[in-house]
Parts: structure tokens; C-alpha cells; sequence
């Protein structure tokens, strides 16, 4: 959903909005799982994990093998340890 919000940067286009309301819902996901998890911050912490997940992704695509997902899963254990303490 990146690379097409990237490929259609016009905000009208079907597939940036189709891209835009994913990353909507998934914001809201896991404004929830924070929410029920205990966050301090819910919505702090969900825009957190949303900007680790999507990092992730871009460095995974420029970088095959980066293990940007294996940082960006240690990186988020320790934004929701503080974050529920």
C-alpha cells in the first residue's frame, strides 16, 4: 500500500484513497490493541507501532534481508513495555 500511495501521490486517485483508508483502519487497529493492552497513550503508542510497521516495510523492500522487521519487532517490545508501565 505504500508503493501504490507513492505510484498515485493525487489524493483523489481511487488508489490513494484505497491506501490512505488502509493505513486508517490499521491506525485504529492498533489504537485498540493499545488501548486493551493498557497503554498510557493509546493513540501515541498506535502511531508508533504504525510508523515502525511502515519503516519496516520500505527497508525491507529497498533492502531484501535488512532484518528491518526483526529490529522494528524489538523496537516496538520496548514502545509498549513503557508505554503499559
Amino acid at each position: 500500500m505504500i508503493k501504490a500511495a507513492a505510484e498515485y501521490p493525487e489524493q483523489s486517485h481511487a488508489v490513494h484513497r484505497a491506501s490512505a483508508a488502509f493505513y486508517r483502519r490499521l491506525q485504529h487497529h492498533m489504537t485498540d490493541l493499545s488501548a486493551r493492552a493498557g497503554a498510557q497513550s493509546p493513540e501515541r503508542l498506535a502511531g508508533q507501532l504504525c510508523a515502525l510497521f511502515q519503516g519496516a516495510i520500505v527497508s525491507a523492500q529497498l533492502q531484501r534481508h535488512s532484518g528491518a522487521g526483526v529490529d522494528a519487532r524489538l523496537a516496538a517490545e520496548i514502545l509498549i513495555k513503557n508505554s503499559i508501565e
